[in-house]
């Protein structure tokens, strides 16, 4: 599925993965948005196919979906009313996280696995 503009593609912040960024988010508002200001907002459209690698850190977010389709719904009790909805095109996300246990973080840093597949691991190792 190709992620066009208006579909609310992800939004990432470049650069901001490091703990320096992530203290001045914690520090004074003033501070936060004069370091938010600065960053280099990357808006992800992409192409079938595509896909985004980032560090579960980097901050990112969903921007608004303000594409719209109108679709008829073959209902129409009175002559004067077109029997239409409007609805947006949804995105097809598939979303998964790589912790190497050689890092030397916490779980702290990084919440405990909440696997659909209990006992699933997979290694980078797998696909070399």
């Amino acid at each position: 599925q190709d992620i066009t503009e208006d579909m609310g593609p992800t939004v990432v912040l470049q650069g901001t993965n490091s703990q320096t960024v992530h203290q001045q988010l914690k520090g004074s508002v003033a501070g936060r948005n004069r370091m938010l200001e600065e960053k280099v907002y990357l808006r992800c459209t992409m192409q079938k196919g595509d896909a985004i690698v980032m560090d579960a850190r980097t901050l990112h977010y969903g921007s608004a979906n303000t594409s719209h389709t109108t679709t008829d719904t073959g209902l129409r009790e009175d002559p004067a009313d077109m029997g239409t909805i409007s609805t947006g095109t949804r995105r097809v996300l598939l979303y998964f996280t790589i912790r190497n246990p050689r890092h030397g973080s916490t779980n702290a840093d990084f919440p405990g696995c909440n696997s659909l597949w209990k006992g699933l691991e997979l290694s980078t190792r797998d696909y070399y």
